[in-house]
């Protein structure tokens, strides 16, 4: 659901009462909710999580994935990003959890080397790496790549993200014309 930030509209997962219509908001912040991946519930304490995908503060261009407590007294939890620690090789990330949500497979789609893991949801803890692309790695060590360069743009009071895919060996110095494609999105 839509939900008015200080800095614009953002994508964000709320819970509606039945009873009163009115609207809380799980997630809220300076960044948009994706997907909504999994609701666990301990049997014995009743105790509650949501797991969901989502971009970062600053960084659209980067997707994590979260978990959160949810509460039955409205008291709003800070989640936790499960993927943000796993350094910059695993920046665009996907899940898909078992159906009471004990376990996950993690696909860290890069930016570099692709890997599938599965882990624990109590404690994020490495079970086993499914696949990890050594073959696409050894390959890929012997070929040019284009040089990624990550900035800000400032433009109309609005920072935009954007990403630069320069040639191998482009150097900014040289006066050379190179084709300019633009994707947005």
């Amino acid at each position: 659901m839509p939900n008015n930030q200080t800095k614009g509209i953002y994508r964000h997962i709320s819970r509606v009462s039945q009873k009163f219509g009115e609207i809380r908001f799980i997630t809220e912040g300076l960044y948009d909710t994706l997907q909504v991946s999994a609701l666990s519930r301990d049997t014995d304490t009743g105790i509650q999580y949501l797991y969901y995908a989502s971009t970062r503060p600053s960084k659209p261009g980067e997707r994590h994935i979260y978990k959160v407590l949810i509460t039955s007294t409205n008291t709003k939890t800070t989640p936790e990003c499960l993927t943000c620690d796993l350094g910059d090789k695993c920046l665009h990330n996907s899940a898909y959890f078992s159906h009471n949500a004990k376990y996950y497979v993690l696909e860290c789609n890069g930016p570099l080397n692709p890997k599938i893991e599965l882990r624990r949801t109590d404690d994020n803890g490495l079970v086993v790496t499914l696949h990890n692309n050594d073959r696409l790695s050894d390959m890929l060590s012997n070929k040019l790549l284009p040089k990624i360069e990550k900035m800000v743009v400032p433009i109309n009071g609005n920072n935009l993200s954007v990403m630069l895919y320069m040639p191998p060996g482009f150097r900014k110095d040289e006066i050379v014309k190179y084709p300019l494609l633009i994707q947005v999105f």
